[in-house]
């Protein structure tokens, strides 16, 4: 069932990707070039996209037929990801999918028969048609030379660019965090990386999900597959997360917290493609501008019931009259900013109250000096304070520069 989030992609794509973006800017905090880092995929296919769209309308008017698409891709090994060279790879992802192929103790882990492997390897590499189901190759080859596939590809699945923010967000929830703090912060973290995945090359976020769909069905096969999150995440984190530009020593250094960020992945599947519910919420209500109507209607399964009626989001929830053009979301940082700010003002002042009554000490003069030099006044500016309850989250890359 396509959910709200596809149908704004597939229709309006533009609008989705604007969303993702004001709703990212309210989770995390980065300077300009960090920010360009994060989005400049999405920003490069767009203007991809425009340039399409006019190479298009010129060949419809053109007396030349534009040339077909080729089928099959070749020298697809160790290469850029293309719309030919991600059919071969689905056609291993596909056969793996197929029936109980991928239920065999130790898939992906097993290395299989060598010579088949590179049978296979040569025929996909040089644009031969395959045919997996004629029973030349097994399920454990297919994994490998399917691993293989990843581990080449010249850039990580999920790119260079946002590879930093995954391995922060994991060496942050690696610090010793209280149990009670530990589901809120994992919430955040699921909804930076729900966010994240939408800005993706759209070729590798076709091939991410296709790919964590079958890793989760070996996953949650464990009994026979003898194979969990953990596993997989081993097997996959480098190649699936890694610059490539990472030494060996590099690797093996971090290789916990890549594994745990791979691993949160895998563990979150089934809400990973969701979207936050507010940006479902958002997506629901740009829908209904661009069909004229005050409301969608249906259920996705990733929003049932709207979530967003039963938060503190619905009470900041205005459906606007705005232009169907204009993005607006029921966040703002105005209202994101206002219950962090009432609590940091009051908690201020009643410290600032305290050391008022304190005796005249030198100690006192010290500590109004340090407050009347916040701000000039008399009490502290929290601006340069650590207001957020996240901010043990939220690692050094995600903050600006001063």
């Amino acid at each position: 069932m396509a959910t709200v989030l596809e149908k704004l992609r597939t229709q309006h794509k533009g609008d989705l990707i604007e969303l993702v973006k004001m709703h990212l800017s309210f989770l995390i905090e980065v300077s300009p070039e960090e920010w360009e880092k994060i989005v400049l995929y999405v920003d490069k296919q767009q203007e991809m996209d425009s340039i399409t769209s006019s190479q298009e309308t010129y060949k419809i008017n053109s007396k030349f037929v534009p040339p077909k698409e080729k089928e099959l891709a070749s020298n697809i090994f160790g290469k850029p990801l293309t719309r030919e060279s991600l059919k071969q790879a689905m056609l291993l992802v596909n056969f793996l999918n197929d029936g109980e192929n991928y239920k065999l103790e130790g898939i992906f882990r097993k290395s299989g028969t060598h010579e088949r492997q590179n049978d296979l390897r040569y025929m996909l590499n040089n644009g031969v048609r395959v045919d997996l189901k004629a029973n030349r190759f097994t399920p454990v080859d297919t994994s490998c030379v399917l691993k293989e596939f990843i581990q080449n590809l010249p850039e990580p699945l999920l790119t260079n660019n946002h590879f930093e923010l995954h391995f922060e967000l994991a060496k942050a929830i690696r610090k010793e965090i209280p149990k009670s703090e530990l589901e809120e912060k994992n919430s955040k973290r699921l909804k930076i990386i729900q966010l994240l995945l939408h800005l993706l090359p759209e070729l590798n976020r076709e091939f991410f999900i296709s790919l964590m769909t079958l890793l989760n069905k070996v996953a949650k096969s464990i009994d026979v597959t003898k194979m969990d999150e953990r596993s997989l995440a081993t097997i996959f984190g480098q190649h699936i997360l890694c610059p490539r530009t990472w030494t060996p020593k590099q690797v093996q250094k971090n290789i916990e917290i890549i594994t745990d960020a791979m691993e949160f992945l895998l563990l979150n599947y089934d809400r990973l493609f969701c979207g936050p519910e507010a940006l479902v919420w958002d997506a629901k209500e740009k829908l209904a501008t661009r069909r004229g109507a005050a409301n969608t209607s249906g259920r996705d399964a990733c929003d049932s019931s709207s979530p967003l009626r039963n938060n503190n989001l619905s009470t900041n929830l205005v459906v606007s009259d705005d232009s169907p053009d204009e993005n607006n979301t029921v966040l703002t940082f105005c209202q994101r900013r206002r219950s962090e700010e009432t609590t940091t003002d009051q908690a201020l002042a009643e410290l600032y109250a305290q050391v008022q009554a304190m005796p005249e000490t030198p100690h006192k003069k010290k500590l109004i000096k340090k407050f009347n030099r916040q701000n000039g006044l008399g009490t502290p500016m929290h601006g340069k304070s650590s207001s957020s309850k996240w901010k043990s989250l939220i690692p050094p890359i995600l903050r600006p520069k001063h």
